[in-house]
């Protein structure tokens, strides 16, 4: 009876890491081709530099509505390498913080029906921003051309 349960607990283990990693690669196969970079800048009410983070590990919960979003954004620039050609997008949000707090991920969305939709975002560790301080995202896309 306990040989049946482990070889019955492996196959299940088995088809769900199976599941996992497949996942894992469509995702990744589907990413591979694109390249997006966040830089946050912080600045307090005189204007001066508070904070300054880059981040390249980005996840994207949906590709697809990624790739919608974007192709409303008139690409800055296009380019070809080894024959396949690229679009490079730069985005800029800013925004007025209106209390104190610790910010954690940086993150940009839409908002489709009253509802807030994450495009894509990275965690990192905390900093602190104060009222009154500004930030300002640059988020730095390249895409094959479509």
């Amino acid at each position: 009876m306990t040989g049946m349960r482990v070889i019955l607990l492996s196959i299940v283990l088995s088809i769900v890491f199976v599941s996992l990693i497949g996942n894992s690669y469509a995702q990744s196969d589907q990413k591979s081709s694109t390249f997006i970079f966040a830089q946050t800048v912080v600045r307090n009410s005189d204007g001066q530099l508070v904070a300054y983070l880059e981040a390249n590990k980005i996840s994207v919960p949906d590709f697809d509505l990624l790739n919608k979003y974007l192709d409303t954004q008139s690409p800055q620039q296009t380019f070809v390498d080894a024959g396949q050609s690229y679009d490079l997008i730069h985005l800029e949000f800013t925004e007025k913080i209106n209390r104190n707090q610790v910010l954690s991920k940086t993150a940009f969305g839409i908002v489709t029906d009253n509802k807030q939709i994450m495009m894509a975002f990275s965690d990192h560790d905390g900093f602190p921003v104060d009222s009154g301080d500004t930030i300002t995202l640059f988020w730095t896309i390249v895409r094959p051309s479509r």
